[in-house]
């Protein structure tokens, strides 16, 4: 499975001149794509365009030639698991429940979860040390235990492409090294995973392939080892 950005341009309501111009890159299977750029480049803004979010001004975004905009839901994120950053949230859910909509596409609306799907929670829950917070609700956890929660919540789709905002941020070096290991991990099962980051030298250590933002709206991709220079 192929996400690919086609031209892709963006800019908001309120500014004259584009974010984003002529983004174009593709993410194919066993990819590790990182996502680097100033505050105020656009890294939260492309994946948010990627996903269908935000509209492109001009351009798309394609999973296998197909206009992301076109794919139903359910069909979407069966393949595809986005992780917002975690600022707040104000649901009542539990952090088993939460979790557990992650599955959600691998079940009709009006059924129950099934035994399997209460397994792989619970599997997921044990590898990101969220067994203990099983009842607790969200709106009682930290800041970076809730970001931990969003990420099983993605892995639990079992997804084909995984895409993540800033997936390090609010947790400390442990949970980073935690979550940095787990995109690892599904990189090296064939997993296509893009994230975006301020922190070089995760890319560098981790990703095979770095896409560069400016605050000009220009951008280069290539092999991070090449790409992420002094200069650039």
């Amino acid at each position: 499975m192929i996400l690919s950005v086609e031209n892709g341009c963006f800019s908001y309501k309120h500014s004259k001149d584009n974010l984003l111009e002529n983004i174009n890159f593709s993410v194919g299977p066993g990819d590790l794509v990182a996502i680097l750029g100033p505050n105020g480049a656009g890294k939260t803004t492309l994946l948010r365009c990627i996903m269908g979010f935000l509209k492109w001004n001009s351009g798309k975004s394609t999973l296998d030639g197909e206009n992301i905009r076109d794919i139903p839901h359910k069909k979407l994120w069966k393949d595809i698991a986005y992780v917002p950053q975690a600022k707040s949230t104000v649901a009542a859910y539990t952090v088993e429940e939460m979790v557990l909509l992650g599955r959600s596409s691998h079940f009709s609306m009006l059924s129950l979860p099934k035994e399997q799907d209460l397994e792989i929670v619970h599997k997921v829950m044990d590898e990101m040390n969220l067994t203990k917070f099983t009842h607790k609700k969200c709106s009682q956890i930290s800041g970076g235990e809730l970001q931990m929660v969003l990420i099983a919540r993605a892995l639990v789709s079992e997804p084909k492409i995984l895409i993540l905002d800033e997936p390090e941020s609010n947790l400390d070096f442990k949970n980073q090294l935690l979550i940095l290991d787990t995109v690892t991990k599904l990189y090296n099962q064939g997993i296509s995973c893009l994230f975006n980051t301020h922190y070089t030298k995760q890319a560098i250590q981790r990703a095979n392939t770095s896409y560069l933002l400016r605050k000009s709206g220009k951008s280069s991709i290539g092999e991070t080892r090449e790409d992420i220079t002094e200069q650039n």
